[in-house]
């Protein structure tokens, strides 16, 4: 009976990740992501280098890319999402019903106070 009557505080943890991580912000998922993003940077940079003919242009496409895939695909928040995950939950709710505040004035009666002033 005491045990029931003891009240025990609720434990909720706050950034704990979903899956093993290797390092802050990077489990396997994101490793996958990154040699995607490298693997796709390394195909358009060949292809841009067919058409360009300039290594130097090759060279700052490829870090450009290859930076933009880390900060998109690396967990910074507290929230434990990364940039495409905050891209899905965006599309999931954009078509989701708006709570607006509404306050009911009534124009009649501001109406008829106007024309009594007159």
């Amino acid at each position: 009976m005491k045990e029931k009557e003891q009240k025990k505080d609720l434990y909720i943890p706050l950034p704990v990740p979903e899956e093993k991580e290797f390092v802050s912000g990077i489990g396997n998922r994101e490793i996958r992501y990154i040699g995607f993003c490298i693997f796709f940077d390394l195909v358009f940079c060949i292809s841009l280098h067919i058409f360009s003919q300039s290594l130097m242009i090759d060279f700052i496409v490829f870090i450009i890319f290859l930076f933009a895939g880390f900060i998109f695909f690396i967990k910074r928040d507290a929230f434990n999402d990364n940039g495409l995950d905050k891209i899905r939950v965006y599309f999931a709710f954009q078509k989701a019903q708006k709570k607006y505040a509404y306050e009911y004035h009534n124009e009649i009666k501001c109406i008829e106070h106007r024309n009594e002033d007159e």
